[in-house]
């Protein structure tokens, strides 16, 4: 085992700026008593020189590779300082640490105040992406999903037909992957992930359904929505609407499914709702803005990935026929090959749904 190899076994699983464990200490102690130069073996342990010659010094210091006792640091923010910090960041999560700073009028660095709210398991997070929801979107969620969760409609929630329409572009470059590798290769040039910055050629807007019966996963058939030319903006119209629900949803509809779609403006025209009421299909009043209810949402990320898996060229088709025609072939195969056993699970998510809309009174959910 060369220096090289053994540096990458030791190091694995390592953060930056992370402590040595005390084997990698004596691994490098060794290797420089048996000869290595200090920047050979920082090379090796994929650090700096200075690191490895501050642990030489440290072993012959203190001889040991173990870490020393550490005395307690006084808190520096105590009493009714801390509790009226701690009121602050919760009243103004949105503050910077700088800013919580001036308005306590505490003279101490914004790190200290980093680590007074990590001691309370409060720290900087991204704000999560979602819809914006009024209250009245909230109360009408809140009202669905305590409908929804009552006993006499328990029987109903595991036959939902889920619905959605989606629109598939063809951006160059893969969606997010996952590489498994050591902590020192992140930027290996064979494990990284090369964006691109051009823009999709076209997409394609389709329509699908999923839904479970007896424990097993159905799927619709992908069904292309293509623009009406009938119509001013050429768009898709309740009528080609109709069309996509006589091949997508009649062929698998049976009396007492309870089916699933969004309030696109197509969806609630009057002549969609009389197709409803003349085939006898029970549609859900579905919320506004709750596409976290709806767990084919999910399914569509698992779509786009199997695209990219059967067809990783996807995102160099170019806008034409020919390649519009192949591009939604394999849209079709990828619809496919899509696990049913997913599609199961996430029927079975949808009571977990409605009971995490009720905790959150209407507002925002992890789904």
């Amino acid at each position: 085992m060369d220096l090289d190899e053994a540096g990458r076994i030791f190091t694995a699983g390592r953060r930056p700026n992370q402590e040595f464990s005390p084997e990698a200490r004596a691994f490098m102690i060794g290797a420089a008593i048996g000869g290595a130069t200090q920047a050979r073996v920082a090379e090796a342990m994929g650090t700096e020189r200075q690191r490895v010659g501050e642990q030489l010094q440290r072993f012959i210091t203190y001889r040991t590779v173990h870490d020393l006792p550490r005395g307690h640091r006084q808190r520096v923010i105590q009493g009714r300082q801390a509790l009226y910090l701690y009121q602050l960041g919760r009243r103004y999560p949105r503050d910077p640490y700088r800013e919580l700073k001036r308005k306590a009028g505490i003279n101490i660095s914004a790190s200290t105040i980093k680590r007074f709210f990590r001691g309370l398991a409060l720290r900087k997070w991204r704000a999560a992406k979602r819809i914006n929801l009024t209250a009245d979107d909230a109360r009408k969620r809140l009202r669905f999903a305590k409908e929804a969760l009552k006993r006499s409609n328990q029987k109903y929630l595991r036959l939902v037909l889920c619905s959605d329409e989606c629109s598939v572009q063809n951006v160059p470059g893969r969606p997010g992957q996952w590489v498994l590798r050591l902590s020192s290769e992140r930027y290996r040039k064979d494990l990284v992930n090369p964006e691109s910055h051009g823009k999709a050629a076209f997409s394609i807007m389709i329509w699908g359904m999923m839904w479970q019966r007896n424990g097993e996963g159905g799927l619709s058939p992908i069904v292309l929505c293509e623009g009406d030319p009938d119509s001013p903006g050429g768009g898709v119209t309740f009528r080609r609407y109709i069309e996509v629900l006589e091949q997508g949803l009649l062929p698998f509809y049976e009396a007492g499914d309870p089916f699933v779609q969004d309030n696109a403006p197509i969806h609630k025209s009057a002549a969609v709702k009389e197709f409803f009421e003349r085939h006898g299909i029970w549609v859900l009043e579905w919320p506004p803005h709750s596409p976290d209810l709806n767990p084919i949402e999910h399914l569509w990320r698992a779509l786009k990935d199997k695209i990219y898996e059967i067809e990783p060229e996807f995102g160099r088709l170019l806008d034409n026929e020919e390649d519009r025609h192949r591009a939604f072939e394999i849209i079709k195969d990828a619809w496919s090959q899509l696990d049913l056993g997913l599609v199961v699970k996430l029927i079975k998510s949808f009571p977990n749904r409605l009971r995490a809309v009720r905790r959150a009174r209407g507002w925002y959910t992890k789904f």
